[in-house]
């Protein structure tokens, strides 16, 4: 098992290029599972052709299934500490879906659900 913490605060150098990377459809081939620390922010999933937007903040937990198109944005608090967790590093590699082209997504990504935990 693997994880790593994620923490995006205003005073971050480079935040703004940081945060438009996570904006960015793509999914992993592993897990990946959250546990907000404290801040909040908002997941976007797309499974079986619906969106979802899944707010979270400090004590949630999130699974995202493994190839499921997702998306992470911070909302108006800019802040965020979660950590990352994962059966192996090489499922923490994003792999970014060009243009979100809908189809692609729909054919691509097998997975069904993903759930919050409070």
């Amino acid at each position: 098992h693997s994880r790593d913490l994620v923490v995006l605060h205003p005073s971050l150098r480079g935040l703004s290029k940081i945060s438009d990377a996570f904006r960015e459809f793509h999914f992993h081939t592993d897990n990946e599972v959250r546990y907000i620390l404290d801040g909040s922010g908002v997941f976007g999933i797309h499974v079986g052709g619906k969106r979802f937007r899944v707010f979270v903040s400090s004590g949630d937990f999130i699974l995202v299934p493994k190839k499921v198109a997702h998306y992470f944005t911070l909302d108006e608090n800019r802040r965020i500490k979660a950590v990352r967790y994962f059966q192996e590093t090489a499922g923490w590699a994003a792999h970014f879906i060009g243009n979100r082209k809908e189809t692609y997504i729909r054919d691509k990504i097998a997975s069904r659900s993903a759930f919050v935990v409070p």
